[in-house]
């Protein structure tokens, strides 16, 4: 049985990981925290996006070291 694919309004992006519950720590969450006002979420978002990026850096540096060895 086939499964109908959902709609959503043109230009719209999804502010979840298809299959997964983690928001990408960029773009939407941010921007709909700031929008809000809530500093108490800012400051928790913010947070999570630096270890994040943290994470992200650390992993590209090891890319990088195989890349070149």
């Amino acid at each position: 049985m086939a499964t109908k694919a959902s709609k959503k309004a043109p230009g719209r992006v999804s502010s979840r990981i298809p299959g997964s519950a983690a928001h990408p720590l960029y773009g939407r969450p941010i921007l709909e925290a700031v929008a809000r006002g809530d500093l108490a979420e800012m400051k928790r978002i913010r947070t999570q996006a630096l270890a994040h990026i943290k994470e992200v850096n650390a992993a590209l540096a090891k890319l990088d070291a195989k890349l070149k060895g």
